[in-house]
């Protein structure tokens, strides 16, 4: 099933038109938008230079911004999650 019994839920929900599921172990959030037909379209975005466009809010959401202070423990540099 796609993002879990939580997105389940959250599909359910007619006002909601976007879903991020942000990891915590690596750069790498998942960008669920709604389709006209209520399916859901994914897009990924990996690495610090990738960016997401978040149509329901009219936002640019950089993962560079969102991971700003995150460091991972068992941390590749950068350029190695980004490849």
């Amino acid at each position: 099933m796609i993002g879990g019994t939580k997105f389940q839920h959250y599909r359910e929900l007619d006002s909601l038109q976007e879903y991020l599921l942000i990891a915590q172990d690596r750069y790498h959030i998942e960008h669920y938008i709604r389709q006209p037909d209520d399916s859901w379209l994914l897009k990924d975005a990996v690495g610090l230079e990738a960016r997401l466009e978040l149509a329901s809010i009219g936002c640019t959401l950089s993962l560079a911004d969102v991971y700003e202070k995150v460091t991972f423990e068992d941390a590749a540099s950068p350029a190695e999650e980004e490849g």
